[in-house]
């Protein structure tokens, strides 16, 4: 089986997933998934943290790695909502708004 072949499916495996479980639940884990890749598998951590150190040099390194953990939170519950919300029709979307 192809790359191509096994990242679809995955994909698709992801959407059903995040269907099944809901999205509260979803966004649960999604911070757990954050929690994850911030302190456990920390690939983009540093760069994450150089880079909001570069945006605001006054604040205090504390303060930076909060707001790092939080920025991937994010950006991995915003991913999940993007699969989440492929499953919904119009009249569903507009009602989570």
């Amino acid at each position: 089986m192809n790359s191509k072949k096994i990242e679809y499916f995955l994909l698709k495996g992801f959407i059903l997933l995040f269907s099944l479980i809901g999205l509260t639940a979803s966004r649960w884990l999604g911070k757990g998934l954050g929690f994850l890749f911030f302190y456990i598998i920390p690939i983009r951590k540093n760069v994450v943290i150089k880079n909001l150190h570069m945006a605001f040099p006054e604040k205090e390194i504390e303060e930076i790695n909060h707001l790092a953990y939080r920025n991937i939170q994010n950006t991995i519950i915003t991913f999940i909502e993007f699969f989440y919300s492929s499953n919904l029709n119009e009249e569903e979307l507009l009602q989570l708004g």
